[in-house]
């Protein structure tokens, strides 16, 4: 069973006397890679606690300011120091910030090791909705097609105006969902759930885009999939391995280098 505290979910146990964070948008039924893959292959066990998204975020928009502070009291603070902090994709920008904040209250600063970071845009969360729409069980084919038809819609009317966008395919995304679910017969609170899902990772993309994670990923270390990312032209250092963006974490390869990376303690 995960051990949770607060907004913190303990996905790797090890004998490490340093704390290991990781930040990453993971939920039930994701397609993607994700940490707990990769510390699965790891062939020495690390400690490492993984950000959990704030419960409110299922229901309503969050600030970048909530965000941090669901996660400003990380376990283990005070007692052991944090020495690497791990972010995916979006995740590496709230990684860098959280960077920052720990430097602050430990007086050390933590490493750096981001996989494939990424700032949030409407190309992503555009691709993000195809992969949710295509998760969506309860629609017909039919009904995906019409979604993603009226998705396109939304992209040719407002751009790259991501609030915009976002408001209007949460609405697809409820007005889909909520007919299909009624149709069903889904218990009330389980649809609700589900619905909110969505709301919940584009409020995580939405308050990303307010940090900048420019020094931070200065001086990390990427590990990126075959097709790099933008993120990875800041960093002190990329690691390029063969694998996909959605299978990086699970990458022996990766998990290999970044193995090597969290032993070096202190370089």
């Amino acid at each position: 069973m995960t051990e949770a505290v607060n907004n913190w979910a303990k996905i790797g146990d090890g004998p490490e006397e340093e704390t290991v964070l990781a930040v990453d948008f993971d939920v039930t039924g994701r397609l993607e890679a994700n940490f707990r893959d990769l510390v699965g292959l790891l062939s020495e066990p690390v400690a490492v606690w993984q950000t959990v998204p704030p419960a409110e975020s299922y229901r309503r928009m969050l600030t970048t300011e909530d965000y941090l502070a669901s996660w400003r009291e990380y376990p283990e603070k005070g007692r052991k120091p944090v020495g690497t902090v791990l972010g995916y994709c979006v995740g590496s920008v709230f990684a860098a910030e959280l960077v920052d904040e720990i430097e602050k209250t430990q007086g050390s600063r933590p490493r750096i090791l981001l996989f494939d970071p990424e700032m949030p845009n409407t190309l992503s969360l555009y691709r993000d909705f195809g992969k949710v729409t295509e998760m969506m069980s309860v629609l017909s084919a039919e009904e995906k097609q019409q979604l993603l038809a009226r998705a396109e819609e939304v992209r040719a009317e407002h751009g790259e105006e991501f609030d915009t966008v976002s408001a209007r395919l949460i609405e697809l995304y409820e007005e889909a969902g909520g007919a299909a679910f009624e149709r069903l017969g889904l218990d009330e609170d389980l649809g609700a759930e589900l619905l909110g899902l969505f709301r919940a990772y584009v409020s995580y993309l939405a308050a990303a885009r307010k940090l900048d994670p420019s020094r931070g990923w200065s001086e990390a270390t990427a590990i990126t999939s075959a097709g790099s990312s933008t993120g990875a032209r800041q960093a002190v250092k990329e690691l390029r391995f063969e694998a996909s963006h959605d299978e990086l974490l699970r990458s022996p390869d990766a998990a290999a280098a970044a193995g090597a990376i969290l032993r070096a303690k202190g370089e």
